[in-house]
């Protein structure tokens, strides 16, 4: 079982994804205005580069062209 006290204070990552930018970009603004550390991306091909082990969530748009959020 991992100790999950250290991760207690740290600040929590949210991965916004949604190919229609003003959407994307209004989320991040609201999350970040609550406290969250936010990673924007426009496509799915980049949230799947941004993915990463630091990330708590992901708020990603599931219709989005080439790689839609099903496959995230």
């Amino acid at each position: 079982m991992t100790d999950r006290t250290a991760d207690v204070d740290r600040e929590r990552t949210v991965l916004v994804v949604d190919d229609d930018e003003d959407v994307a970009d209004t989320y991040s603004i609201w999350l970040k205005q609550s406290g969250f550390d936010v990673v924007t991306t426009y496509s799915g091909e980049e949230a799947l580069a941004k993915l990463n082990p630091e990330v708590d969530l992901i708020l990603l748009d599931r219709r989005m062209p080439r790689v839609p959020g099903d496959v995230v």
